[in-house]
This record gives structure tokens, C-alpha cells and sequence, in this order.
């Protein structure tokens, strides 16, 4: 019955919780952090751990709960930041976080992390590509292809995605050989996008 679909999704919202707050304690390399199963970050956890989990868990908590795209974890991060950095099921799945995530704050594309680091170049540094979920990025936020990155590399977007690895993603259905194809055509078209940053970084 309904009763029992309820214990059993709070159930899981524990347990991602859980393992959301396990995973980013790793991350940050910190202990100092105790978990709080209070705060509703359920958004944060389902979106770290997409390679884990169903598909249609991050879809079923944006339509029902919607203004956990506005809301920031424990660790001071937004949604956009955890699905622009998570491990993703594949580049479809994570592309269409990105626009759901878009579609309810916009401004969440030119809203920098705890750190100071622009969404754009979080996405670049972890392999993203143009039709992955960059291009989304960029309408809506156009002026992230002139913001260089003051946090740690000082580099342009086009110069950060010359640079980064490809995404890392399970099950991953292309080639290599297409995926550098793809890598090439970001950075062509963030350097198109921005064709003074050439002149004026190469004069």
C-alpha cells in the first residue's frame, strides 16, 4: 500500500543520504563534518551517486520537489556543481540533468562553488563536452566565455578544455576516436565563441 511506499522511499533517502555524506567526506578529506539527516540535500545525494542508483530517481525528486535546485548542501555546493563533477551513467543521462536542473534556476550557471569556481569551468575540468551539457551552460550563462578561472588553473574556458580529461562515465557507448573528435569541437566552438581571447591571449 501507500504506507509501505513511503517507509520504503524514506528509507532510501536515509541510506542516499548516507552514502552521499560517506563519499564526500572522501572527497574533501575531512572527518570534521557529522551527518545531518535533517538537512534535505536528497537532490545532492541522487545526483553524486547516478552511477549507482536508478534513472529515474533525480528525475522523480525534480518533479516533485523542484526547489532543491535552488538549495546547497552540508558542503556549500548547488546541484549544477555535483552534476557538472559526479560520475554519471552516461553523457545522455548527465546532459539531461543539466537542462532540468537549468530549466528550474538558471541562475545556478553563473552561481560560483564555495570556492569561487565558475560552473562552467567545473565542467570542463571533468571532460564535459559541447553537447553534454557545455553548450547548455554557456546560453545560460553567456558571459562565462570571457570569466577566466582565478580559483586554480588562471586559464580561459577554451584553454581549460584543451586541457581536461573526457568525462568519466559507466557504460560508455563511444569510441575513443569520436570522443577526441567531440573534445576537438568544444573547444573549436568555446574558442568561436570568445574569438578575441585568441587575439588577445596569442598576441
Amino acid at each position: 500500500g501507500r504506507g509501505k511506499n513511503t517507509a520504503g522511499w524514506n528509507k532510501a533517502v536515509l541510506l542516499l543520504k548516507a552514502a552521499y555524506h560517506h563519499i564526500s567526506l572522501e572527497k574533501y578529506k575531512t572527518t570534521s563534518i557529522s551527518i545531518d539527516f535533517s538537512v534535505n540535500n536528497i537532490l545532492h545525494a541522487a545526483l553524486a551517486l547516478n552511477a549507482h542508483i536508478p534513472n529515474g530517481i533525480v528525475p522523480f525528486i525534480l518533479q516533485t520537489s523542484p526547489e532543491q535546485a535552488f538549495g546547497r548542501d552540508q558542503f556549500g555546493h548547488l546541484p549544477l556543481a555535483i552534476v557538472l563533477s559526479a560520475h554519471f551513467q552516461g553523457p545522455a543521462s548527465r546532459r539531461d540533468a543539466i537542462v532540468k536542473l537549468l530549466d528550474i534556476n538558471p541562475k545556478a550557471a553563473s552561481t560560483p562553488s564555495d570556492e569561487g569556481t565558475q560552473p562552467l569551468t567545473i565542467a570542463l575540468e571533468n571532460g564535459i563536452l559541447w553537447n553534454e551539457g557545455i553548450e547548455d551552460l554557456i546560453r545560460a550563462n553567456p558571459k562565462a566565455l570571457h570569466t577566466i578561472d582565478k580559483t586554480r588553473s588562471r586559464l580561459y574556458p577554451f584553454m581549460i578544455a584543451a586541457c581536461a580529461p573526457l568525462p568519466t562515465v559507466t557504460n560508455p557507448i563511444s569510441e575513443p576516436k569520436e570522443d577526441e573528435t567531440k573534445r576537438v569541437e568544444t573547444i573549436y566552438k568555446l574558442i568561436r565563441g570568445a574569438p578575441d581571447l585568441v587575439a588577445t591571449t596569442y598576441a
